[in-house]
This record gives structure tokens, C-alpha cells and sequence, in this order.
């Protein structure tokens, strides 16, 4: 079982946030004047590395209470 709380907000709230992230970086280097292929690069791996990390917690923490809700339905017998 994981000792993981539940997430305080939901996947679709959290990728939204990751995504609002990338849009940051892409203007931050559109106003620095940097290269905008690798912004898109970075932009795109922080949001596949960080809304992955999100669902992953996410799934975690819903895989631990379902154990838990067996395990309390089982006690109950």
C-alpha cells in the first residue's frame, strides 16, 4: 500500500497548470529572443515529464484507496 495522500486537485486541473508552464516558457524565450525550436522542446518535455509525474501520482493514490476499500469490505465479513 502507498502511504501517498490524495491528489488536492484533479488531473485535468493539473495538466492545465503544467500547460499554462509551457505557454510561459515559449514566451519567455519569444521576449528573450532565444531559439523557439528548443523552447518547444523544453516546453513539450516539461509538460510529458510533469503531467506523467502528475498521473502517476494520481493513479497511485487511487490504486491505494481501492486496496483499502477491499480491505475495509473484507474486514467487514
Amino acid at each position: 500500500m502507498s502511504d501517498l495522500p490524495p491528489p488536492q486537485q484533479s488531473l485535468r486541473v493539473a495538466l492545465s497548470v503544467h500547460a499554462l508552464i509551457a505557454v510561459g516558457i515559449l514566451l519567455l524565450v519569444a521576449l528573450t529572443g532565444g531559439a523557439a525550436w528548443k523552447a518547444l522542446a523544453v516546453a513539450a518535455i516539461y509538460f510529458v515529464l510533469a503531467g506523467g509525474w502528475t498521473w502517476l501520482k494520481g493513479w497511485r493514490a487511487r490504486r491505494a484507496d481501492t486496496g483499502r476499500d477491499r480491505s475495509s469490505l473484507e474486514g467487514d465479513r
